[in-house]
């Protein structure tokens, strides 16, 4: 079959991978068996690119007092239909805030959104860390969020911190240590959330990637699971019927 043929052509997983399937099984098999594209939303557009702005930052291509201003003029067309009236400004309005008071780093530059691909219990996981640095008390990773912060807390940070667990085996790969701090910053607030790295921790994410590849390779059917922010904000798969972007074909 051509699906089975294009999961054996990409069987190196991802966190977002799994993350994925987890989510929606149906929106896994559209978009990666199917190879269905996506469309975009407000957070992915926008992340994306500011993502793009620090890279360039820390390269040296542009100054952070250029920042700010390089972000207004060339970022896409950003929008949120199904949230607020007025959230997309907001949102706009925190991104350029953040650029405008952003300083660069401090530490000794490792790694700006270094690729890897590292073998864990058997299974080919890669990822990009965006920032891996050092500093007098050791090394971190810090992972840009543009995104509210009321998902970073209780449960939702616990399944957010699995990212940051996952890459920290990659860089004792590279760096011969495990980091001594992770943060997740997110950038509207302006604010770093530490994820604490311990052994039970790193076990139980990778628990998760193993039943989560477990559940992928034994899969036969894929059914919807349809979460009302998760559908109208975030998937992108517009055959479905619960995406937001969804139009019925006239027949």
């Amino acid at each position: 079959m051509v699906g089975d043929t294009k999961m054996e052509e990409k069987r190196v997983y991802s966190f977002s991978r799994v993350g994925s399937f987890i989510t929606c099984p149906h929106s896994f098999k559209a978009k990666y068996i199917d190879g269905e594209i996506g469309l975009d939303n407000g957070w992915s557009l926008g992340g994306h690119f500011s993502h793009g702005v620090i890279e360039k930052i820390l390269n040296g291509e542009i100054t952070a007092d250029q920042s700010a201003e390089y972000w207004e003029k060339n970022a896409p067309n950003i929008n949120f239909p199904y949230m607020t009236a007025d959230y997309t400004s907001k949102y706009i309005g925190k991104t350029i805030q953040f650029f405008n008071g952003f300083n660069g780093i401090n530490d000794e530059l490792l790694g700006i959104e270094r690729h890897f691909v590292i073998d864990i219990d058997g299974i080919s996981f890669q990822g990009f860390i965006d920032l891996e640095t050092r500093d007098a008390k050791g090394t971190k990773i810090i992972d840009w969020k543009f995104a509210a912060i009321s998902g970073f807390s209780g449960a939702k940070l616990k399944e957010k911190s699995r990212q940051l667990l996952l890459y920290s085996i990659a860089h004792k790969e590279k760096f011969g240590d495990y980091p001594k701090n992770m943060y997740f910053y997110l950038c509207l607030d302006r604010k770093p959330i530490e994820v604490k790295h311990t052994q039970s921790t790193l076990e139980e994410a990778k628990d998760w990637l193993k039943r989560g590849v477990e559940q992928i390779e034994s899969a036969v059917e894929y059914p919807k699971q349809p979460s009302h922010f998760f559908c109208k904000n975030l998937c992108g798969i517009s055959s479905c019927e619960f995406n937001g972007n969804h139009k019925p074909q006239i027949k």
